[in-house]
Order: structure tokens, then sequence, then C-alpha cells
């Protein structure tokens, strides 16, 4: 299990680490090294809340409850960000709030899809959500 959580933590770096390269020279040219100070704030506080609910999918009850470790990892995601956006604005006063959270929200985007994407590709046996169950049953009568 801490094998997987590891291997899908990697792979959500790795995917914020991508959208960081190619955001970080657009963000200097707009403004300035505030706006880089923004992205790499604004990718931390994705990447942070991202492994909890990694853990949280990879953990000892899931598979047993799916639907519910995907609303505390929803929960989870959005209160952190939400926090971590206030306590950004209290620590850095002179960050203007539009170029940290222009760049919040592409990486809360990157980041909901990697773990989305990781969730729903796991084996079920282990975490994720069993896809047979989720399909329905469609039948013809005419």
């Amino acid at each position: 299990m801490m094998r997987l959580m590891l291997a899908q933590s990697v792979r959500l770096l790795l995917a914020l680490g991508t959208l960081w390269c190619v955001l970080v020279a657009p963000a200097y040219l707009v403004a300035g090294t505030a706006a880089v100070v923004g992205l790499s704030a604004a990718v931390l506080l994705c990447f942070l809340p991202g492994v909890a609910v990694l853990g949280l999918q990879t953990g000892p009850l899931a598979g047993q409850q799916p639907m519910t470790g995907l609303l505390l990892g929803m929960g989870l995601r959005m209160a952190v960000v939400l926090a971590a956006v206030l306590a950004v604005r209290q620590a850095l006063p002179g960050l203007p709030a539009t170029v940290f959270l222009a760049w919040l929200v592409p990486a809360y985007l990157v980041a909901l899809t990697v773990e989305t994407r990781l969730a729903l590709a796991s084996p079920s046996g282990r975490s994720g959500i069993p896809l047979r169950s989720a399909r329905m049953r469609v039948t013809g009568s005419h």
C-alpha cells in the first residue's frame, strides 16, 4: 500500500512539476518574480493535500467505502487550499491576490485531474472505485 501511495505521489509531483515548468516563463513575463512566487506557492499548496488525498485512497479503508473516500478527499482538498489561500494572503501581504489565484486555478485543476485518474485507475482491491458496480445496465424495450 505504501508503495502504491509513493508511486501515485510521484506521478502527482511530476504532473505539477511539468505544469510549473510550462507556466514559469509566462508567469515571469506577465508579472515578474511575484508571479513566479505565486505559481510556486500554488503548485506546492495543491501538492500537499493531493498527497493526503492519495493517502486516503490507498489507506486501510480504501475499497470499502469508495464514495466516502472521494467525498472526504474532496473536502480535505478544498479545505486545505482555502486555508492556504487565507494564510498566503496574511503571510505575503505584498503579493497581489490575482497573481496568486491566477496560478492556483490551473494547479488545482491539474492536481484534481491526476488524483481522479489515479483513483479510477487503481485496482478496486487496493484502492479506487470499483467500476463494474458503477456501470448502468441499459435494456432496450421498444
